[in-house]
């Protein structure tokens, strides 16, 4: 661009004011493509970078929604002792392989189960931490998703044993009973 202006400048002295005029016109609507082409072009990088934005900010919201969700179900599920479990969640991604939201989530879950067979507020704190780390731990040695392990775990909790053998925990009926009899929470009847 800068040579065009020069050879202006040049015959503009040697040439007279009518080709000064006309190159004058093509270095203009040199300039105006070029605008032109500077505007497309920013026409669909705002268009390729704005639509993405937007996704991720929706994103954001929704994930900061789920999060906020699961808090909530904590507190209600865990009570006095929900500061034990959300402090657990903090070092979810890097000692669960999970997010704090999924981590908080399962928690909560675990503890509704255990709520319902009685278990104390600070009982099913520790059971269901203990239980995420498990999941945690047997994913990472079967190579499965600690998720997936956790809720084979949870199955076998409420008496869906199949799940377990994929991690070699083999329980039957008979060994539940005679468990629950040793440890005095079931009688022979």
């Amino acid at each position: 661009m800068a040579l065009k202006v020069a050879e202006v400048l040049i015959k503009w002295r040697g040439e007279g004011a009518q080709q000064v005029e006309a190159d004058t016109k093509k270095l203009g609507s040199a300039l105006t493509d070029l605008g032109d082409k500077a505007k497309t072009a920013g026409a669909v990088l705002s268009a390729g970078l704005t639509a993405p934005l937007v996704l991720i900010g929706k994103q954001a919201v929704d994930a900061a929604s789920d999060l906020n969700e699961s808090m909530s179900a904590v507190e209600t599920v865990f009570g006095s002792t929900a500061d034990q479990v959300t402090n657990f969640s903090r070092t979810a991604a890097s000692q669960l392989g999970q997010s704090r939201q999924a981590a908080l989530s399962s928690a909560a879950a675990m503890g509704a189960l255990f709520k319902g067979v009685g278990l104390t507020e600070a009982q099913m704190a520790d059971f269901s931490t203990s239980l995420l780390q498990a999941s945690a731990d047997l994913g990472s040695f079967y190579n499965v998703d600690p998720g997936v392990a956790l809720d084979k775990i949870r199955s076998g909790l409420v008496g869906e044993v199949e799940g377990l053998r994929q991690f070699g925990i083999l329980l039957s009926a008979a060994d539940v009973e005679a468990k629950a009899l040793a440890l005095g929470l079931a009688d022979a009847n």
